[in-house]
């Protein structure tokens, strides 16, 4: 009777300690998984239409923040989707004001039924003689957007982040373009 008495609190202590243990790992666990887990960094490449949309609104961004703090109306910056008259494909094009109204007095020259009879659409003007034209604007320009990248931290940093990711656009489509089209035809980028 004492042996099976001894044998039944042998079994007892035995078990109090394992469950000691197995609380102890618990808690021990529970603490482990407490913790925050600090970062996680997943690095991939963006789609290349990702990539583009970043682009149109990074560069929106930038016009709008130019515009903003730009003192001169005439070297604001409009951007506007265009339509192609060949092409259901629109594009983003950004025009300064100075040369919306020189292409805006170049129509309404050409279209001019004045004295001299039908419009001269021969005397119209193209746009590439327009910004020619229009050169020194142009540079005026140049000089206004460094010179808000300068004193404008921000700005300047947004633009340099334009161009970096414009940078890395240009180098994967070229890449892109050397590999070979899917059909002879249709490439992935």
């Amino acid at each position: 009777m004492k042996f099976l008495a001894g044998f039944a609190f042998l079994i007892v202590s035995m078990s109090a300690s394992a469950q000691d243990q197995a609380l102890d790992q618990l808690s021990q666990t529970q603490s482990e998984s407490s913790r925050q887990i600090e970062s996680i960094i997943v690095i991939s490449n963006r789609t290349m239409h990702s990539l583009r949309i970043q682009l149109r609104q990074m560069k929106d961004r930038l016009f709008s923040d130019f515009n903003e703090l730009n003192d001169d109306d005439d070297f604001d910056v409009d951007c506007r989707l265009s339509n192609e008259a060949r092409t259901k494909i629109q594009k983003t094009s950004c025009f300064p004001v100075f040369l919306d109204n020189a292409i805006y007095q170049n129509t309404q020259d050409s279209l001019d039924l004045g004295q001299f009879g039908p419009p001269a659409l021969d005397f119209r003007k193209s746009v590439q003689t327009l910004i020619s034209e229009n050169e020194d604007n142009f540079e005026l320009l140049r000089s206004k957007i460094v010179e808000m990248a300068e004193t404008n931290d921000e700005f300047g940093r947004g633009l340099l982040a334009f161009g970096n990711n414009q940078q890395e656009f240009d180098y994967r489509q070229q890449e892109c373009m050397k590999k070979p089209a899917v059909l002879f035809l249709f490439r992935k980028c």
